[in-house]
């Protein structure tokens, strides 16, 4: 008789699986130690962008070539500038070239036209990018088409948040490459079910992690200028007269100015005081033929 070889006793499938999972997921956080399939060597804490190998994808920071992370902050620039010029068609012209020069883009542009025949009432509005280090200069170069109304700049920094993405991506993505894994040595149909869960969750919050990643890496790549081009001429500024004939005039406004308002005033009262006139006469009238009714009779004599 052939003898039969014994066979180990394993532990349930599910149960390895559960414990990778809690452990993997563990590990999806800021830090901590995990298993791949529950038999591995154990993972880092979660590194930071400075930390991180030579070529390796942070997610929207730079790392150099010794594995250190970039100096350079990462900064928002938004901005509004309204300039009001002589020629709002040729000055949008101007304005698209100096776009070009400074390796910039326009990312929309609308002109509403005031229904004259010349572009005098025009208005352009239009939403460029430029680099960041070189707004300044692109805004003087804006106020040199025109006469500047308006320049709002405004800088946030985010490197914080650009640091923090880059981590949890990182984290995320080996998240998702232990569960796939898994996935990939799983047997059962309960463990497939199990891990096929697992994975679209973390897949998903990857995806979000990533666009976010790349909404950051685009507002700090190129700074985002609103630049409003309005026509006309511009307002000359009035200067106020001083001295003597300057006083006298001012005066003079003031004084008849008050008469006006006295005179209105006046106005106002005068059918008010046309009824109060006529109630005070009739009353006198009633008062005046009352005494005369009683002087009369003190003087009729006694029978």
């Amino acid at each position: 008789m052939t003898p039969r070889l014994a066979r180990t006793p394993r532990l349930p499938t599910l149960v390895l699986v559960a414990a990778a999972l809690l452990l993997t997921g563990c590990s999806a956080g800021t830090a901590g130690t995990t298993t791949a399939e529950g038999e591995g060597a154990p993972a880092g804490p979660a590194v930071a962008p400075d930390q991180l190998p030579p070529g390796t994808d942070t997610g929207g920071v730079a790392v150099a070539r010794d594995g250190t992370a970039a100096t350079e902050p990462a900064v928002v620039v938004v901005g509004d500038l309204g300039v009001q010029v002589e020629d709002v068609r040729r000055s949008t012209s101007a304005l698209t070239r100096l776009v070009a020069t400074y390796r910039g883009q326009v990312d929309a542009q609308s002109t509403q036209t005031a229904g004259t025949p010349g572009p005098e009432d025009d208005t352009t509005t239009a939403v460029v990018r430029v680099p960041p280090a070189r707004v300044d200069a692109f805004v003087d170069d804006v106020a040199a088409l025109g006469t500047l109304l308006a320049a709002d700049v405004s800088r946030t920094d985010v490197s914080a948040e650009v640091a923090d993405v880059a981590v949890r991506v990182q984290n995320a993505r080996a998240s998702v490459a232990r569960v796939r894994a898994l996935l990939q040595r799983a047997e059962q149909l309960s463990d497939v079910v199990l891990l096929e869960a697992e994975m679209s969750r973390r897949q998903a919050d990857l995806e979000a992690l990533e666009a976010r990643s790349r909404v950051l890496s685009d507002q700090t790549a190129l700074a985002t200028l609103t630049v409003r081009l309005s026509g006309g001429e511009p307002a000359v500024p009035v200067t106020e007269p001083v001295g003597f004939l300057a006083g006298l005039a001012a005066g003079w406004q003031a004084f008849t100015a008050a008469a006006v308002g006295a005179l209105t005033v006046l106005g106002a009262l005068t059918p008010f005081l046309a009824l109060a006139l006529l109630v005070a006469g009739v009353v006198l009238l009633a008062l005046h033929g009352r005494r005369r009714r009683r002087a009369g009779a003190a003087t009729v004599p006694l029978g």
